[in-house]
């Protein structure tokens, strides 16, 4: 398990809540699969037909 990196400076303290989006559920916990304490997986269920598209980074913000 790997311990968490400094949190950036430019980091935002909080984010807005987010809207709901039809045919979209998440959900999120924290499994220690990366950290400890911290969520590390995410579970989406989309609604049959959905496209999806997604971009990966390397960020460490």
């Amino acid at each position: 398990m790997s311990t968490p990196e400094a949190i950036s400076p430019l980091a935002p303290t909080a984010f807005p809540d987010m809207a709901p989006v039809a045919g979209v559920r998440l959900a999120s916990a924290a499994c220690g699969v990366k950290y400890a304490g911290r969520t590390d997986v995410l579970l989406a269920e989309l609604a049959a037909g959905t496209t999806v598209a997604g971009v990966f980074t390397k960020s460490k913000t």
